[in-house]
This record gives C-alpha cells, structure tokens and sequence, in this order.
C-alpha cells in the first residue's frame, strides 16, 4: 500500500483462485513489483480442475491452502489470529485478506477487502509500543450471519 491507500503486488503475492470449480489454484503475482495491477501465473500449471463447479469465479488473497468455496458459493477461509506489524503505510504480507467474484474469464479481479483496518499514530519523543492487542471474538460470527463476501457491493448474486 503506499500513501494514497492504493494497494501495491509484490512479489511472492499469492492467492486462491476457483476458475468454476471447487478446487483451489494457487497463482502467484507475475507482474511489475510495487504495481496497482498486474497478472498472476499458475504456481503449478499442472493442477487439476476437476471437481464440482461453483456459481462463479472466485479469487481470494491471501493463498491458503485450506480456503474453500463451497458448490453454491459460499467462501470459508481461515483469517490470522495475528498480524506482525509492518510499519510505514502498509501491512504485513497476508494481512489484508480480500475477496474478489467474477463471471468472466476476461474481466480483471476487482477484490475487495474482508475486514477494516486499524493505524495507530504515535507522537512525541521516545513514544513507542511493545504490545497491541485487540479483542473482539464476536465479530467473526457477526460476519457469518450477516452473509457472504460475494453479497457484497458488485459482487454478482
């Protein structure tokens, strides 16, 4: 991310994709480091695509193995129970889980962030932090009742 909030592919930036199918296909970023957009490439171009088909294509960052969509779409995913502090304007790498849904193999992934953020500003001299924790265990179960990531905003029904 850098000081217009705009989000920023690094290399070694990896997400799920399900190209119509429940199977979950790593791809990696494949394009210019620092960029707002760009292409991402199979990490094994050998992976299957078989398996039960999904309403939609689904993209969600960051790749993790164990994240799932569901043959009626519905999208389960593990977030970090913690986040390393980046420092700067940014986030740690795979901090800023995000969900992107398309019909179409050519449109590109607009994704969409999962959660909000938090920034602390610390002023004054010697002001530093050893510790930030930040609780609040029923905001995950909030979420799986009020729906899911790709009923929000133009995300297709």
């Amino acid at each position: 991310m850098n000081d217009s909030w705009e989000l920023r592919w690094n290399a070694g930036d990896e997400i799920s994709l399900f190209n119509g199918t429940v199977n979950n296909l790593e791809f990696g970023f494949s394009g210019e480091e620092g960029a707002t957009g760009g292409s991402f490439a199979p990490v094994n171009p050998n992976a299957t695509m078989d398996g039960a088909t999904v309403p939609h294509i689904y993209a969600v960052y960051p790749y993790a193995s164990g994240t799932t969509v569901s043959s009626d779409g519905k999208i389960s995913l593990v977030l970090p129970v913690e986040q390393a502090y980046y420092g700067g304007v940014s986030f740690a790498r795979g901090a800023n889980t995000m969900v992107s849904v398309t019909d179409n193999q050519s449109d590109k992934l607009l994704f969409k962030n999962v959660c909000g953020y938090v920034q602390f500003k610390l002023y004054g001299d010697g002001a530093s932090v050893t510790s930030v924790t930040l609780r609040r265990e029923s905001c995950v179960s909030a979420l799986r009742r009020r729906g899911r990531p790709d009923r929000y905003a133009g995300f297709p029904d």
